[in-house]
């Protein structure tokens, strides 16, 4: 509402300043000179108009991205409640926390096998670890459709990531997004390895 005060108070200036510049001239030339300060008027207003229209879309692109932003921000803080705060993934977060994924990663290799059988217990395993993929597969998602900026990625969820492809068995972990179609994940994964390595050089 205030930008919208300062935008008519602005418009108004303008206006002002345009008018007594007029009559300042009206003054010097003389009467006899009344149609061209008609026309000088027409000019000028048309002038300021067209002055007015710019800056109403300056000022509209300009608020557009501020509500854009804010709506960005928003939506980053609802995903970031959703990974930390939830209870979703805490388990499966500290799991790959301190690197113990050995009973995930059997999970992973005997699910390659159309016969493997699990039990009850494997299976809620199995479909937390998928869930948590399946996470950082739409984070990656929204990256690579520039829905989601590479700061955001990082700010958020880099550490996360980082431990994806520190853990003892990044290689199979890897592999395995490959052949179930994380293609995204795989991709930013293969992305953070290569980054971790250069830092290591």
């Amino acid at each position: 509402m205030r930008s919208a005060w300062r935008s008519l108070l602005l418009w108004f200036f303008v206006s002002a300043v345009t008018v007594i510049c007029g009559y300042a001239l009206h003054l010097k030339v003389g009467f006899e000179q009344l149609g061209a300060w008609g026309a000088f008027l027409t000019g000028s207003g048309t002038l300021v108009l067209g002055f007015g229209a710019i800056y109403a879309v300056i000022h509209g692109v300009e608020e557009y991205r501020d509500r854009t932003n804010a709506e960005r921000l928003r939506w980053l803080s609802q995903l970031q409640a959703e990974f930390f705060e939830g209870r979703t993934f805490s388990f499966i977060r500290r799991k790959v926390d301190y690197d113990e994924l050995d009973d995930v990663m059997n999970l992973l290799r005997r699910d390659d096998d159309p016969k493997a059988k699990f039990e009850s217990e494997e299976k809620e395993l199995f479909d937390k670890f998928t869930d948590y993929l399946n996470f950082f597969e739409f984070i990656a998602y929204l990256y690579y459709q520039k829905q989601m900026l590479r700061k955001d990625v990082e700010a958020l969820f880099d550490y996360y990531l980082r431990r994806l492809v520190e853990i003892r068995q990044a290689d199979d972990l890897l592999a395995y997004l490959k052949r179930n179609n994380f293609e995204n994940l795989s991709k930013l994964l293969v992305e953070y390895r290569q980054k971790s390595k250069g830092k290591a050089a």
